[in-house]
């Protein structure tokens, strides 16, 4: 026993560091002091060791235990690399084994990797949209500049434009409205005169389309004996005006009035005008007797029925292509003169001596409205390109 606070103490036999094997003692039975710092470094050391273990643990998963994410870095990684692309590939994939046996395979950022491939691809997104809205911008002001123009070539292209528009939104409205193309006919001749003249254009339907109360035949035709009797006029007289062409027929078809119905082997000429006949008796008058049934034809300005002067056999339902329902003066020259069949003079001639059907410029006879003029053109300039020609032989 020592004096003070320090003692000290003898080994004995009972001592388990006494035979110099014990947790105490050195290999050579020495004494040895315990020091408490040591149990400090001992679990640290423990500690540390257990980190590691960690670590690497997270280091060892599998491909299967991969997350997608890490694979998406992979990905990103090898895309990035600009060249040698393939041989940084297969290197990667061999020593993938390798790096997932240390902590420095795995890269040491790897979703702030994943983030910035991300913004980097929403900037590329953004760009490409900024692209898009001014490219659209810049189309919607050249549009602009083009509507708006008022000299240089712009605006010639702009009132070609609209005028083809404005033909086309009314020839799709006619043929909607007529059932048949093209929906209007040129005049080429005076044989209806004055009803309808050179140089008109006449709007047609289908045979039976907008029939009238009085027409008792498919075809919708009001001969002038049926329409004198229930009081039906077109273009100025009693009866319809048809379109027709008929087999072996060369040249344009024809637009001419009905007079009558005859039946197959008819003796007609005892029920027709004998004013518009070329002899008193059938047998002395061509197509009588009637060789079939059809429509006995006149022009209202000719001295003889179609019929009767060799024009065309009585005119057979089917061989009626339309039925007159409006006429447009004038436009029908720009056909005729496109065509070669009249002369810009001749046309020139006819517009100017006329008056569209009204009372002319504030209201001088003999010159044409202005209404009627801006009417014509906006109509007849490119529409009247599309449309056939019409004959009306005149005979007298």
């Amino acid at each position: 026993m020592g004096s003070g606070n320090e003692w000290s103490r003898e080994p004995s036999d009972d001592d388990p560091g006494s035979d110099g094997k014990g947790p105490g003692s050195d290999s050579d039975g020495g004494r040895r002091t315990t020091d408490p710092d040591d149990d400090d470094r001992t679990a640290d050391r423990n500690g540390g060791d257990d980190r590691t273990d960690n670590d690497r643990t997270d280091n060892d998963r599998t491909d299967n235990d991969r997350t997608d994410d890490d694979r998406a870095i992979d990905r990103d990684r090898d895309d990035a690399m600009p060249t040698g692309g393939t041989e940084t590939q297969e290197t990667h994939s061999e020593s993938g084994p390798k790096h997932r046996d240390s902590p420095a395979g795995r890269p040491s950022q790897a979703p702030e990797t994943t983030a910035a491939a991300e913004r980097g691809r929403e900037r590329d997104r953004g760009r490409e949209r900024g692209l898009s809205r001014s490219t659209g911008g810049q189309d919607r002001e050249s549009i602009r500049e083009f509507l708006t123009a008022k000299e240089g070539p712009a605006v010639w292209i702009r009132d070609v434009v609209v005028s083809v528009l404005i033909v086309l939104a009314i020839g799709a409205l006619l043929f909607a409205v007529s059932g048949v193309w093209p929906p209007m006919v040129a005049v080429e001749s005076g044989s209806m005169d004055p009803n309808m003249q050179k140089g008109d254009l006449i709007v047609v339907t289908e045979p039976g389309r907008l029939a009238p109360a009085a027409a008792t035949n498919d075809v919708g035709v009001v001969p002038a004996a049926v329409g004198e009797r229930e009081g039906y006029r077109s273009f100025g007289a009693p009866g319809s005006v048809i379109v027709y062409t008929f087999p072996g027929r060369i040249g344009s078809p024809i637009i001419h009035r009905t007079m009558f119905h005859v039946d197959a082997g008819e003796n007609w000429v005892d029920r027709a005008d004998d004013r518009y006949l070329s002899a008193d008796t059938c047998s002395a008058v061509q197509n009588c007797p009637a060789p079939h049934s059809g429509f006995i034809t006149k022009g209202d300005n000719n001295g003889r029925y179609d019929q009767a002067s060799g024009i065309a056999p009585p005119v057979k339902p089917e061989w009626i292509t339309g039925v007159a329902r409006v006429r447009l003066p004038y436009l029908g020259w720009i056909r005729l003169v496109a065509t070669g069949q009249s002369t810009m003079d001749e046309a020139i001639e006819s517009v100017t001596s006329g008056t569209l059907g009204w009372k002319g410029t504030f209201g001088v006879p003999g010159t044409p409205g202005a209404l009627a003029i801006a009417g014509s053109t906006a109509i007849g300039s490119a529409a009247v390109a599309g449309t056939a020609s019409v004959v009306r032989r005149r005979r007298r």
